[in-house]
């Protein structure tokens, strides 16, 4: 019987890794799909966290009762991630354990818990499995969840290294963000997760107007830094033009995203002294599903607020409206 359980393992692990990798059109259904092959549960995540600043994200899901977008508002809480981390391998819970008050868990009304962290540096990610009934995870069910997940989430965390060396070598020489063939790409990912897991993207585009003492250059220093320090993990800000820039903010709907554009618009004009010292932002937004399904449509819509806004000299935080109201 162990020599069957190994060479199964084996044949998972060489269907894992005959997966396309670290490309935005991956299906991360197949990965599910896999561990459902390894082990019988009802529902399978994986999480992206950090620990020490509690930032938690759903980079996808199988067998989920709840949309991956309301999980994500749940993972803004810390509790999930501060608990997890205390875990250093694999572990199979009941959830009248450390977890018994996730709102996150209860949602899926989930019994028990099977996950894998892997860690390095500062990236952290998780494999999880949950069971609704009260069935626990067997001793050979870990054993392969533990094989299948672990090269799940070393895949991941490879992958995301990859694409933060990319960005290294593709920074502006003033601010020092990523690109626009970055925040492309960044945006083709994005909407695929969206698409696969019912979620949402509020993507937008700045123009930065100095006031007359000041230069775009300090201008544009001046609004990276502080939008920088309000950023979640996994927001992307990029340098879009001359004096432009843009930035992803998955999971947010456009409401959400406006209320979120428009406090730290308020904290560039408190930190760079106010009105008339601080420089004019014009900002764009639209949000995958609600103003279009593609990247090309999503930078149209955003760029035309943007410009509307600029052309009547009414800084703030916009989305197109046809018929040009806003």
């Amino acid at each position: 019987m162990a020599a069957s359980r190994k060479k199964s393992i084996s044949s998972l692990i060489n269907r894992l890794l005959e997966l396309p990798l670290c490309e935005s059109s991956m299906a991360m259904e197949d990965y599910y799909n896999i561990l459902a092959e390894a082990v019988d549960a009802d529902a399978f995540a994986m999480l992206q966290i950090l620990p020490g600043k509690g930032d938690a994200r759903i980079l996808g899901g199988s067998g989920l009762r709840t949309p991956v977008d309301k999980w994500q508002m749940q993972l803004e809480t810390p509790h999930l991630a501060e608990q997890i981390s205390k875990f250093p391998d694999v572990h199979a819970l009941p959830l009248n354990g450390p977890f018994a008050d996730d709102p996150f868990l209860g949602r899926e009304g989930v019994h028990s818990l099977l996950f894998r962290p892997a860690a390095f540096g500062d990236h952290f990610m998780v494999t999880t499995a949950f069971r609704r009934d009260k069935r626990a995870f067997t001793v050979s069910e870990i054993e392969r969840f533990a094989a299948v997940s672990g090269v799940i989430n070393m895949t991941g965390l490879f992958c995301q290294l990859l694409q933060e060396q990319h960005t290294l070598r593709n920074r502006d020489k003033l601010t020092g963000l990523g690109l626009f063939s970055d925040f492309h790409e960044t945006m083709v990912t994005e909407l695929s997760r969206a698409r696969r897991g019912g979620g949402t993207v509020t993507m937008g585009i700045m123009a930065v107007v100095p006031q007359a003492a000041a230069s775009t250059d300090d201008a544009l220093l001046d609004v990276t830094r502080t939008f920088q320090e309000q950023l979640r993990n996994f927001d992307t800000l990029v340098r879009y033009g001359s004096r432009e820039l843009a930035f992803t903010l998955p999971d947010l709907r456009s409401a959400e995203g406006v209320r979120v554009v428009e406090r730290v618009m308020g904290e560039i004009v408190s930190s760079l002294g106010g009105e008339g010292k601080a420089p004019d932002v014009y900002v764009g937004l639209s949000c995958y599903p609600e103003d279009g399904a593609t990247v090309e449509r999503l930078i149209e819509m955003a760029e035309a607020a943007m410009n509307q806004a600029f052309e009547q000299s009414r800084p703030g935080v916009y989305r197109w409206e046809e018929g040009g109201d806003q």
